[in-house]
């Protein structure tokens, strides 16, 4: 079973037709569970996994799961805490717990091998870039951080560590702190096909998912760390959507002129901040928005609709979410 939009009545609705299957052998839930204030007070475990759903199926024998579960005003737990929840499982399950300034926590729970193929809500404090590469197969990546920019680094990881990437939105408004000033660039997401700008720790993604293929990031805060160099080594093979909506200015620099995105077919991008970077009429992003075939902008673009066809090649099909 595979939910990634965000699962309302957990208990009410999604809980009693799983507790009824019970002749299933073999299991995957890829879920993403939102609670509200008047359920329970606590993310999801493994000894909620074993009460609600493993003990009502007696034949299960293999069983793969990566959980989501987001609270409103979330208690601080450890991580270890959670870790301990599945001592009694019979194969490998890791976590990460990670709590935001909109009064959100959320803790994501993962069966190793990492099976999925997506990752939503990532932040600059997600245990993203491994030395196992656990989430190399990753295709689609979702990045959010209303606490702290994503740097120039995290976006080098990101590059190395997810391969097989094909589409990357963002959501950051903060500034980015290291800044890069450059004129080559030498990183390179090469299946990268859609951006959706919403900001980053790119350097770490693209090392810790070779495969990614979707980014989205959200991130208003500007970068801290400001990297003056010459050269960019970052490189998303196979990313080939980018949604960069809610994002600072220094993350469309960061992939589209930093960066080398070969795949890149798709991207939505706030307006002003597209229009700045067709002003600053760098040659990398000329580069990485020539195959872009569909393009979304967060308002029309009637009175520069010239200035869009020269910047992209392909006759890309320009929208806007109203039309």
């Amino acid at each position: 079973m595979i939910s990634y939009r965000s699962i309302i009545d957990y208990e009410n609705l999604f809980l009693p037709v799983l507790q009824r299957l019970s002749n299933v052998k073999y299991l995957i839930l890829l879920l993403a569970i939102e609670f509200k204030r008047n359920t329970p007070k606590h993310f999801i475990d493994g000894f909620d996994l074993d009460k609600d759903i493993i003990s009502y199926m007696p034949h299960l024998c293999q069983f793969h799961v990566h959980i989501r579960s987001i609270l409103p005003n979330a208690s601080h737990v450890e991580v270890d805490t959670i870790r301990q929840s599945f001592m009694k499982q019979q194969q490998s399950v890791d976590c990460a717990i990670d709590y935001f300034n909109n009064n959100h926590g959320q803790c994501q729970i993962y069966s190793l091998p990492f099976i999925g193929t997506r990752l939503d809500f990532i932040s600059n404090r997600f245990p993203l870039f491994d030395t196992n590469k656990t989430f190399s197969m990753v295709t689609k990546l979702l990045l959010f951080d209303d606490i702290q920019p994503f740097e120039s680094v995290f976006f080098e990881c990101v590059s190395r560590a997810l391969p097989n990437l094909k589409t990357l939105d963002m959501m950051n408004e903060l500034e980015q702190q290291e800044k890069i000033e450059t004129t080559t660039n030498n990183l390179e997401f090469t299946h990268l096909t859609t951006l959706i700008f919403q900001c980053v720790f790119f350097e770490c993604v693209s090392r810790a998912l070779p495969h990614l293929k979707t980014l989205d990031i959200m991130n208003e805060l500007e970068q801290q760390e400001k990297i003056e160099t010459t050269t960019n080594n970052l490189e998303f093979t196979h990313l080939t959507t980018l949604i960069l909506f809610d994002i600072h200015l220094d993350y469309a620099e960061q992939l589209l002129c930093r960066s080398h995105l070969p795949s890149l077919i798709e991207l939505a991008i706030d307006s002003t901040i597209l229009l700045k970077i067709i002003a600053q009429d760098q040659q990398q992003a000329k580069d990485n928005c020539s195959r872009v075939g569909t393009l979304l902008t967060s308002h029309p673009f009637y009175h520069s609709i010239d200035t869009l066809r020269n910047f992209f090649p392909q006759d890309s099909y320009v929208q806007h979410p109203k039309e």
